[in-house]
């Protein structure tokens, strides 16, 4: 039904646009917005792997938009709606018009997606172009069609926006390409190739070079990714910790979702028991295989290696709820009349969705309508705490803000970023003029009993905190040790 995509994309707009943060919302979000101005992913504008179309759609819509918060908000944003219009068509090819519908307004009803739909952040693309690839795999493995190309085409653009699609959507791309014409195979790894190459080739030369850019690559992948993260260095806690917040990041998108679990497992179960031995080897087992295989490499890939961040489950989150849908359409109720049957499965699809949108308007977390509210109040807060400051006399000592400060306050040269989870002690010089800090990050507040100064509350619950300096001929230090801040004067 044609107008059903247009309601989706209506439906985004509407319920994203009013709760969108007017201030870059992380320290992520900051590395896009300063990538506006100048990309260099070895100066973390934006920080590995590069995001280069995410970027570059930014800088087209910036100047239509005013700010680069907004630009990357308004990308968001699409992509949010496109991925609810993908989904509902591969639901509608897989499943029929109901379990199409289904997923889709589950997806737009996801507490999460809903809040990075309003956010300066590429996840929803993850959503998006996982979706899109799934599709056109569906349609040439199903029913196949000549969807080879347009395929390839599709996993090369969405590598550009989000380049860890090009390893979870990998083992998929080439199941396409099994069993196809060496004609065909060559034409659409050309075809992958040449779409790589479009955002590859400028995020290497904007970086500065091949060299550059594999270093600073390689660098963020161990220390920052398998060092802290992996399986492959931290053996099993590391599996535990993964697989823990694999399973949170899950649970905060479904929220309410999760209420058709139950009944979604029996409504396999009992297509699984009708069909016995054959669902296997028939259409519907097949299908089902192919929602695994969709989403088994990126779940593979966060238990074993490391999820970021909530926004990472987008990437396999539309197969979850397909196959929520498509059991939850198969699930046995007392009910057997057509109608009233229908009507049940779907007024439980809209309790859930009012669960969920209760949850977004007015659970106080980090990833709804109240976390969102507060985190615009915090950062404006801090920045004007800033702003009232000499930039001459005043060192500004951030954690988890420093890419805000280079976006927001540039002014503000003297700087310093402590790693509060660095194992050792470390010294930080302080400039000569300097005659006072400002911890600006509750963080490191909080690690700053023994320091002198103001202790002062920020909206949303944050802190920040002014320390005078005594002018002394010496050198002065600002001294990190796990857990306490502290100063050395002479």
């Amino acid at each position: 039904m044609l107008w059903f995509p247009w309601f989706l994309i209506l439906a985004t707009v509407v319920s994203r646009w009013p709760f969108r943060t007017h201030y870059l919302f992380m320290w992520d979000s900051a590395n896009f917005a300063l990538a506006l101005g100048h990309y260099d992913v070895t100066q973390h504008r934006p920080h590995p792997p590069g995001y280069f179309l995410f970027v570059a759609v930014g800088r087209v819509l910036m100047p239509l938009t005013g700010d680069a918060n907004t630009a990357l908000v308004v990308e968001a944003l699409a992509f949010s709606a496109l991925a609810a219009v993908v989904l509902y068509a591969l639901g509608r090819t897989m499943y029929g018009e109901t379990v199409g519908r289904w997923a889709a307004l589950l997806l737009l009803g996801s507490v999460t997606f809903w809040s990075f739909g309003g956010m300066a952040l590429a996840y929803p693309s993850l959503a998006f172009f996982s979706a899109l690839v799934a599709l056109l795999a569906y349609r040439v493995l199903f029913l196949k069609e000549e969807r080879l190309v347009p395929l390839a085409g599709a996993y090369a653009l969405g590598g550009g926006f989000r380049p860890d699609l090009m390893l979870f959507l990998g083992p998929l791309f080439g199941a396409c390409l099994w069993g196809q014409s060496w004609r065909r195979r060559a034409v659409a790894v050309g075809v992958a190739a040449l779409g790589c190459a479009a955002w590859f080739v400028p995020t290497v030369v904007f970086s500065g070079g091949l060299e550059s850019y594999l270093a600073v690559l390689s660098a963020y992948g161990g220390t920052d990714v398998l060092d802290r993260y992996s399986v492959l260095r931290r053996g099993m806690p590391a599996l535990v910790n993964n697989t823990g917040d694999t399973i949170a990041y899950l649970f905060y998108a479904l929220y309410g979702t999760a209420l058709l679990i139950p009944g979604a497992v029996l409504g396999w179960l009992v297509a699984w028991r009708t069909a016995g031995q054959r669902l296997a080897s028939s259409l519907e087992g097949r299908k089902a295989l192919f929602l695994l295989a969709w989403m088994a490499p990126m779940v593979l890939f966060y238990v074993v290696i490391h999820i970021g961040y909530a926004g990472y489950v987008f990437s396999f989150l539309p197969a979850v709820l397909l196959a929520l849908a498509r059991g939850w359409s198969l699930a046995p109720l007392p009910v057997r009349a057509p109608e009233a049957r229908r009507a049940a499965l779907w007024g439980t699809v809209g309790v859930v969705l009012a669960i969920n949108t209760a949850v977004f308007l007015f659970h106080p977390r980090l990833l709804t309508a109240p976390g969102l509210r507060a985190s615009d109040a915090a950062i404006a807060a801090r920045l004007a705490l800033i702003q009232s400051t000499d930039p001459e006399r005043t060192v500004l000592v951030s954690y988890d803000s420093l890419k805000h400060l280079d976006y927001y306050v540039p002014q503000y040269r003297q700087s310093i970023w402590v790693d509060i989870f660095a194992p050792g002690e470390r010294g930080y010089p302080l400039p000569p003029g300097a005659q006072e800090i400002l911890l600006v990050d509750a963080s490191l507040v909080a690690m700053a009993e023994g320091l002198p100064g103001t202790v002062i509350p920020l909206a949303g619950g944050e802190r920040a905190q002014r320390v005078p300096l005594p002018q002394t001929a010496g050198p002065r230090f600002l001294v990190y040790r796990p857990g306490a801040l502290s100063l050395s004067i002479p």
